[in-house]
């Protein structure tokens, strides 16, 4: 692998590892959330379960991407991380499949989103929007992924001479100026940060 592949990894990896973790807190917010028996409280209702269900695509997409990029660089902590969301995922094998979502041979969850859609609001809500679910268990160990991630770019800028901007308000960063020039621009990532080389 490339220095400048294995750089962009990491950043894609350490961005959607945050990603996810935004989504379970907003996820986490809904499951709180109680609702009124009239109009306004039904139509609430509606939109945040709609909220829901895209937070869960959300979470999806960002779980998968780490999840392959953690198989793709490799090495003994990566594959450790790996191992970790897998034992996550497998306790939860059954109850995901009973709201459409399934897991892959090669480790990736699917969405079937027909039978999301129609399953048991509160057995979706247990797995999602529930301290201490299975989207709170995964988010908290992209906490560790997101860090790794962050220590191995740490090592890598210094290793290879490059230099970064990255932060998580985002910005634009470029490896090698020049010279197989990369340039990523992530957008607005909140404003927590405290990512800085």
């Amino acid at each position: 692998m490339t220095q400048t592949k294995q750089l962009a990894m990491y950043e894609k990896m350490e961005k959607s590892a945050y990603n996810l973790q935004v989504n379970v807190e907003k996820m986490l917010k809904i499951g709180k959330m109680s609702y009124t028996d009239d109009e306004a409280g039904k139509a609430a209702q509606e939109n945040d379960t709609k909220n829901l269900l895209k937070g869960i695509q959300d979470f999806v997409a960002d779980f998968n991407e780490v999840y392959n990029d953690l198989y793709d660089i490799g090495g003994v902590s990566n594959l450790a991380y790996k191992k970790t969301l897998d034992s996550v995922v497998s306790a939860n094998e059954d109850a995901l499949k009973e709201i459409g979502i399934t897991v892959s041979k090669s480790g990736e969850l699917c969405i079937d989103e027909k039978v999301l859609e129609k399953a048991d609001l509160e057995k979706v809500k247990d797995l999602f929007a529930k301290e201490g679910g299975f989207a709170d268990k995964i988010g908290d160990k992209m906490k560790i992924v997101e860090q790794g991630a962050s220590n191995s770019l740490t090592t890598l800028s210094k290793l290879y001479g490059a230099t970064s901007t990255y932060n998580k308000y985002g910005a634009s960063n470029s490896y090698f100026n020049g010279n197989g020039y990369y340039n990523f621009n992530y957008g607005n990532y909140g404003s927590n940060s405290g990512w800085y080389f």
